[in-house]
C-alpha cells in the first residue's frame, strides 16, 4: 500500500482554496478564467497570483492548475498569449488533456509536473506507458477503471504517479467525452461549459401499442427519474483498497460546489485517510 496518498481537494476560488488546506486537502487543484473544464466556476484571474502565492506558502501545500480543455487552433494562440501571466501563479503541475499542448507546456513550465487528466480516457497499463514515455509525471485514470486494472497499471509503471476520483459527480459519457450538452443547450463540454443535461429532470411516459395517444408515465418518488444521470462517487470505505492497488493521489470532485462542500468532505477524507 501507498505510505501516504496524497489528498486532494477542489478549489474554485479563494474561500475554497484557504477552506482546502484548513480541512486537510495535502494539494489543491484550481482553473484559471481559460482552458478549464468548468467555465462556470468562479476561477482564477492573473491579478490574485499573489495572493495565491502567499496562501500556498501560509499552508506548505501543493497547487495543480486546470489546462483540461480540448484545445481549437484559436485556444493555442490564446494560451500561447497567456504563458507569461501565468508563470506568476506557485503552480506544482498542470492537469492537461490535450496532448498537443504538452510540449509547449513542458517548455514553459520545466519545474512543474504535466497530470494527465481524466479527460484522456487513461485506462489501461499500455496507455499509461505510452503517457510516460511523452513526459507525463501521474496519469488521473478514467472513473470506470476496476481496481484490478489499477493494479495492473500500477505494476507495469512503477514509476508513473497514478491519481483516481474518489468522490463527487460522475458523468454518463466515457470519463466526460459528451456531447449531450452541446445539442442540447449548445454548450461544449468539452470547452468546459457543461450544461449537466444528463442531470435534468426527464419524464418518461410509455405507450402500449394498441392505445395509440395513451401514455403511462415512468417514474419515481418525487414525480421524475434522471434516467440519464449516474449516480455521485463515494469511496470513502474502499480506500485502503485504492491504496492497495496503487493509487497515489485521492481526488474529489467539486470546483463548483459549496466551501461548506469542501470543507466536510476534505475533513471526512483527511479522518479516513488518517485512521487506516
Amino acid at each position: 500500500m501507498t505510505d501516504r496518498m496524497e489528498l486532494l481537494s477542489p478549489a474554485g476560488d479563494v474561500e475554497k482554496l484557504k477552506t482546502a488546506f484548513e480541512y486537510g486537502a495535502d494539494a489543491a487543484y484550481m482553473g484559471l478564467k481559460s482552458f478549464s473544464l468548468r467555465t462556470n466556476a468562479r476561477n482564477f484571474d492573473y491579478s490574485q497570483a499573489d495572493e495565491i502565492r502567499r496562501i500556498k506558502e501560509k499552508y506548505g501545500k501543493k497547487l495543480y492548475c486546470t489546462c483540461n480543455i480540448f484545445f481549437h487552433e484559436k485556444d493555442i494562440v490564446k494560451l500561447k498569449s497567456e504563458l507569461e501571466e501565468m508563470r506568476h501563479y506557485p503552480f506544482d503541475a498542470f492537469i492537461i488533456s490535450d496532448i498537443g499542448i504538452l510540449e509547449l507546456m513542458k517548455s514553459s513550465f520545466p519545474d512543474a509536473q504535466m497530470h494527465l487528466s481524466t479527460q484522456a480516457n487513461c485506462i489501461n497499463a499500455s496507455s499509461a506507458k505510452l503517457y510516460s514515455q511523452m513526459g507525463f509525471d501521474r496519469i488521473i485514470l478514467g472513473r470506470e477503471t476496476p481496481l484490478e486494472d489499477i493494479k495492473k497499471i500500477r505494476d507495469a509503471n512503477p514509476q508513473l504517479g497514478i491519481e483516481a476520483f474518489v468522490h463527487g459527480a460522475m458523468c454518463m459519457a466515457y470519463s466526460g467525452r459528451c456531447f449531450l450538452s452541446a445539442f442540447m443547450s449548445g454548450r461544449s463540454a468539452n470547452q468546459g461549459d457543461c450544461a449537466h443535461s444528463c442531470r435534468w429532470n426527464y419524464r418518461l411516459a410509455l405507450e402500449e401499442e394498441s392505445r395509440p395517444g395513451i401514455y403511462y408515465p415512468v417514474s419515481e418518488e418525487d414525480g421524475f427519474t434522471t434516467v440519464m444521470s449516474s449516480k455521485d462517487l463515494c469511496m470513502i470505505d474502499h480506500l485502503r483498497e485504492l491504496g492497495e492497488a496503487g493509487v497515489d493521489s485521492l481526488e474529489i470532485e467539486g470546483r463548483m460546489k459549496s466551501t461548506y462542500y469542501v470543507a466536510t468532505v476534505t475533513r471526512a477524507y483527511r479522518k479516513a485517510l488518517d485512521n487506516l
